[in-house]
């Protein structure tokens, strides 16, 4: 996983505490991502912060209306599409998580520089639940080569 930044596999690793996700994008929906990636860090134990001014609830976790509302979190997990991803990368505040991570299909060029402008630590393209299988049976030290 030489394309995701240290920090990021870091966070998944760390037994205790378990990384802060903001899930940016959740949704009630069973069948979209937005749900789908919400579970799943859950069933791996990870605090999850369902992000949707639309839903209360995802995954029987109470959902806010923005990242802000979720305190500091270890990583913002975008699953929305490029325009609204474009917006986040724009006006989130960097010191409000580690990690801005977006999942494929959420970013473009665009999306991506801005947020490489703003923020230290960006992962752009690889699936959050694929990294996080992956650092589970991987030493913590090679998550950071």
């Amino acid at each position: 996983m030489s394309n995701v930044d240290p920090i990021a596999v870091e966070a998944l690793q760390r037994p205790t505490p378990r990384a802060r996700i903001a899930v940016v994008g959740a949704s009630r929906q069973t069948w979209k991502y937005g749900y789908i990636i919400t579970a799943d860090l859950l069933g791996r134990g990870y605090e999850v912060c369902p992000v949707n001014p639309r839903e209360a609830e995802v995954a029987g976790v109470r959902c806010v209306p923005s990242v802000g509302d979720c305190g500091f979190v270890d990583i913002v997990n975008v699953v929305v599409p490029p325009e609204v991803s474009l917006e986040l990368a724009r006006t989130l505040d960097p010191a409000c998580c580690r990690v801005l991570w977006f999942q494929p299909g959420s970013f473009d060029a665009e999306v991506e520089a801005v947020a490489r402008a703003r923020f230290a630590h960006v992962v752009a393209g690889p699936c959050i639940m694929v990294v996080a299988r992956w650092s589970a049976t991987s030493p913590p030290s090679e998550g950071a080569r």
